[in-house]
């Protein structure tokens, strides 16, 4: 039993050594997604401020590639949280993960916390850059909304109550035909 019960002790740090590890990987290989997303959002945002579809269209490919890379991201922090859990490490987060390995195996985790700050940094980033590109959407659809409105009626403002002739018909069809 006393060999067993040693295995433990010098496994168990090798195993939460190894778990700190995979986290310091997945959080750099994260941060670099992050930035290559960054980076496609604001080439969005251009393109739709100058109305290039083609650019349009090539980043939308670049931007699903790098949302495959962000769900392995996940698929691999879903990993070593089980990885954890079955260590009888007890965290829903990376961070909490990383904080128990610290405190039960006196494990050193280096730059880590600095390295889910910048994670915590890039995402709020993204969510602003993500929130720019949806309001030039928006203005856009309102755009070709009233673009649409002028087509249909002729350029004739219509009257919000009551009736005109100019609600009997229409630019584009005569409705009395």
């Amino acid at each position: 039993m006393t060999s067993s019960t040693s295995e433990k002790r010098v496994t168990a740090p090798d195993s939460a050594e190894a778990i700190l590890g995979e986290v310091g990987t997945l959080l750099r290989d994260l941060t670099e997604i992050q930035s290559s997303l960054l980076s496609v959002l604001k080439q969005k945002r251009d393109a739709m401020a100058t109305g290039a579809l083609d650019s349009l269209n090539d980043l939308q490919r670049i931007e699903e590639e790098i949302h495959r890379r962000l769900k392995a991201c996940y698929d691999r922090r879903s990993e070593i949280l089980e990885r954890g859990c079955s260590q009888g490490l007890e965290g829903e987060t990376l961070a909490e993960l990383t904080q128990q390995i610290s405190e039960k195996n006196q494990a050193d985790v280096g730059n880590l916390p600095e390295k889910f700050q910048e994670s915590k940094e890039h995402v709020r980033k993204l969510q602003l850059e993500h929130l720019t590109n949806w309001v030039i959407a928006q203005k856009s659809l309102l755009h070709v909304s009233q673009i649409l409105e002028i087509v249909a009626t002729g350029g004739k403002i219509q009257p919000t109550y009551g009736k005109s002739e100019s609600s009997a018909r229409g630019a584009l069809v005569d409705q009395e035909a």
